[in-house]
């Protein structure tokens, strides 16, 4: 049972990753989810593109995350892969007031119908010793 308070991890980077060989796609498929294991963090979905074919839109914690996943995918178990650009999800907010949840940018909405665009920020608070001087 979780502690009281507990919350999931919440991907914040988004990327695909595609066999380079279509005939890794089964091989990629059980080496992504065997990491997975080891890295509850990551959220993992099947998907398809026109031009590199099926594959996985994965989420991760930040682009450092990625990296680490995408180079044990290699080192491991030794499968090519196509990263696509990692990118972030964002909402659109229509003239009529709806809130569209973007994931990727094939999925935007007509630009005309587009009151604003709002994406993720956080706030920080740093913290460091007197001596250093903040410019």
């Amino acid at each position: 049972m979780p502690e009281e308070g507990f919350q999931p991890a919440k991907p914040l980077v988004f990327c695909g990753i595609y066999p380079e060989d279509p005939e890794e796609y089964v091989e990629l498929e059980k080496s992504i989810y065997k990491l997975a294991l080891t890295d509850p963090a990551v959220v993992i979905h099947k998907e398809s593109s026109a031009a590199l074919g099926n594959g996985f839109r994965c989420g991760f914690l930040g682009i450092l995350h990625m990296d680490v996943f995408n180079e044990r995918l290699d080192e491991e178990y030794d499968i090519g892969t196509i990263v696509t650009t990692p990118n972030v999800p964002y909402r659109a907010v229509l003239r009529t007031g709806e809130i569209v949840e973007i994931e990727n940018a094939l999925m935007a909405p007509d630009p005309g119908l587009v009151k604003r665009y709002e994406e993720p920020i956080a706030e920080a608070t740093i913290m460091c010793p007197r001596e250093v001087t903040i410019i």
